[in-house]
């Protein structure tokens, strides 16, 4: 624009048939003092450091809200596992009342089996909500060290 104003066109026609050199040559854009400059700029820094806090507390909550969707899908396996567990207990003790000794011991031996299961499954949840309860930990320590800096 300023080649424009001070030196002589390149082409005879305006693109623009509204704007002519002379219109140019009167426009006055305002610029602001320094102080004032410097002032936006302020401004917009600090703008710009809210939205990277903002972002990072967005990425802390979505991650706190993907661990516990993990957690639920892992309780929600865990009691549909019992139920299918006591379905088959429920279908076994139906078909078995009659059955000798030896049923009743692979019976009692089946029942074994599935409690040493479940409390296999319970183990595993408690130690997955362990390993997720520090990973909160680890993340909640996070913001607060970079809210001191």
């Amino acid at each position: 624009m300023c080649y424009l104003i001070n030196n002589k066109p390149i082409a005879n026609n305006n693109a623009q048939p509204n704007i002519s050199r002379e219109m140019l040559k009167n426009l006055i854009i305002p610029i602001p003092s320094m102080k004032e400059q410097e002032n936006l700029v302020k401004q917009i820094e600090s703008i710009e450091k809210d939205q990277k806090t903002h972002l990072e507390y967005s990425k802390i909550i979505q991650s706190k809200i993907d661990m516990i969707e993990n957690i639920i899908k892992k309780q929600n396996k865990i009691s549909l596992e019992k139920k299918e567990e006591n379905k088959i207990d429920n279908f076994d003790s139906v078909n078995n009342t009659d059955e000798n000794d030896e049923d009743d011991e692979d019976e009692n031996n089946s029942k074994i089996v599935k409690r040493t299961k479940s409390i296999k499954n319970i183990k595993s949840s408690k130690k997955i909500i362990k390993e997720e309860s520090e990973d909160e930990e680890e993340i909640e320590s996070k913001p607060k060290s970079k809210k001191n800096n």
